[in-house]
């Protein structure tokens, strides 16, 4: 008699799905469920096959999430995986929130956190994403951190900050930025900053890289 172990990829299957007679046959059967976070890492790369990158040792590094994929009870999985170096989230800014922001700071070798969000973060989230400590990358792509939650910036210890289709990233905010001592790199992509305003990219101690594109007015 025949032992089969059968993996669950989704909870549709159960042996008692299974005709009598073919349980008689097959004998006892094993059913291993496979683990939640795995089951959304195969949703993801199905999905899309370039959502995330491994290692030579089939660690995630890198992992794309969009739309409705980006919650909290994802964020809470991901969580997990302390290999991913770079992650990408792509979402209505209303998806993210201060608890799933938490969670991501689970991930200790997080360096790089893209955010494409298409409007303003809730109340709170900007403070999490300032306690990641890891981070020194960061891009905000249509993406506005609410303009009293923007100094927690000065926590992170970035070296690479990118901002694109912020209207409420102004001169003001790029002020803010030279107290981010580590910065190396800017680019800013018509945000409100003004002609005058690029002059204060002279007071940046560590700034080697800056492109500004301004704002039709």
């Amino acid at each position: 008699m025949t032992s089969i172990v059968i993996v669950l990829i989704s909870a549709s299957l159960s042996a008692a799905q299974l005709p009598p007679e073919a349980l008689a046959q097959i004998g006892p059967i094993t059913i291993k469920q496979q683990p939640p976070v795995d089951a959304l890492l195969e949703r993801l790369a199905q999905s899309d096959p370039s959502s995330l990158k491994r290692d030579v040792t089939g660690n995630v590094v890198s992992l794309n999430v969009y739309r409705s994929a980006v919650n909290d009870e994802n964020l809470h999985l991901i969580s997990g995986l302390q290999s991913i170096l770079a992650l990408h989230l792509q979402c209505p800014a209303q998806n993210l929130t201060k608890e799933g922001i938490r969670f991501i700071g689970n991930l200790t070798n997080l360096e790089s956190l893209t955010l494409a969000c298409m409007g303003q973060l809730k109340g709170g989230v900007f403070e999490e994403i300032s306690k990641l400590q890891s981070l020194h990358r960061l891009t905000l792509s249509q993406t506005c951190p609410p303009v009293e939650e923007f100094p927690s910036i000065v926590r992170l210890k970035l070296i690479e900050l990118a901002v694109d289709h912020c209207e409420s990233f102004s001169d003001k905010q790029l002020t803010v930025l030279t107290n981010v001592t580590t910065l190396k790199s800017i680019e800013l992509v018509w945000t409100s900053v003004s002609p005058t305003g690029t002059n204060i990219l002279s007071c940046f101690p560590a700034m080697t890289n800056a492109r500004v594109l301004l704002r039709d007015k």
